[in-house]
């Protein structure tokens, strides 16, 4: 692997938000063709992304260094990485891990990350800036039983140049699970569930399908399977559904997006994670609600329960 090492100098300015520094060779930034910062950009939302070598270097709301760690970046989302604020993932190589409460607000304890994101504001960047919905329900949400993704602005730069202001957000990963929840990261399943509604979305994906983020999809496709069939008038199949799920936290997924009015869900933005044990439960992932309160018709209750919008199986059952 390739490292960079850097060191970041600030003269003559400060900021009120922590600081994070991004330090590669400058093509894998501003390449035309391949710079993770550059709009040349195909659609391409299952992650088949350059990555690059990056050297990142952490400051705290006191400007006081905090650590410099070697890992690889990659550019994040799919439709808002057409923006022209680009959202990215840091990552840790090898059996490193970034070392430091990255969110003191939200989780002062955890100091271990492997993955971090620096997101932009989602599909309303250009229209917005940085939109603030998505990071404020993660915060509406903090101690609800439901699986968020902690949320901090961040300034950042890049080489050395201002690159303006990001989320600093967790990713919904095995080490996500591993840290937060006390999973094996060996043994943690985390999917994408697609509803193809028969919109084309997503390519060659079925009434249910999952795409595999980490383990396996053999236990989503068995649980799909069942609710196929599935009859929650009878006891049965009832009491099976809610030995396979969390309840009380899909209870509360559920209704928090519904409430809020989640218009790119559940056709979209759907993860659910299961710790990969006999007697484990799938939990869901509370993220990208960025299209939310925004409208006073609220129909988001209709792509769950309407045939013509949906509908979503497992709420209808």
């Amino acid at each position: 692997s390739v490292r960079t090492n850097g060191a970041s100098y600030f003269l003559n300015t400060s900021h009120d938000l922590p600081v994070m520094s991004l330090m590669s060779n400058p093509n894998n930034f501003w390449d035309p063709t391949n710079g993770i910062l550059g709009d040349n950009i195909i659609w391409d939302p299952f992650g088949n992304k350059p990555r690059y070598p990056v050297y990142t270097e952490y400051f705290d709301t006191n400007g006081q260094f905090q650590f410099g760690i070697n890992g690889e970046m990659r550019r994040h989302g799919a439709s808002s990485a057409f923006a022209r604020h680009k959202p990215l993932k840091i990552s840790s190589k090898g059996t490193n891990i970034i070392p430091y409460p990255l969110f003191p607000n939200d989780k002062p304890d955890l100091d271990r990350y492997r993955l971090v994101i620096l997101r932009n504001g989602g599909t309303q960047t250009d229209f917005y800036g940085p939109e603030l919905t998505d990071g404020l329900l993660a915060k509406v949400m903090k101690g609800a039983d439901i699986d968020i993704m902690s949320f901090e602005p961040i300034v950042t730069y890049v080489n050395g140049q201002y690159y303006g202001m990001h989320y600093l957000r967790e990713r919904h990963d095995k080490y996500y699970y591993e840290y937060n929840l006390g999973w094996n990261p060996d043994s943690v399943d985390v999917v994408r569930r697609w509803l193809n509604w028969g919109w084309g979305w997503p390519p060659g994906g079925g009434v249910d399908s999952a795409e595999v983020i980490d383990g396996t999809d053999q236990r989503f496709n068995s649980l799909a399977a069942f609710m196929s069939t599935a009859d929650m008038t009878q006891v049965t199949d009832y009491e099976y559904f809610k030995e396979e799920v969390e309840w009380k936290n899909m209870i509360i997924y559920y209704g928090a997006n519904y409430i809020v009015g989640n218009t790119d869900w559940p056709y979209n933005n759907f993860k659910m994670a299961h710790p990969g044990t006999d007697r484990g439960k799938w939990r869901f992932c509370f993220y990208d609600v960025e299209l939310c309160c925004e409208n006073q018709n609220n129909v988001t209750l209709q792509f769950l329960v309407d045939p013509a919008g949906g509908p979503d199986q497992w709420v209808s059952e």
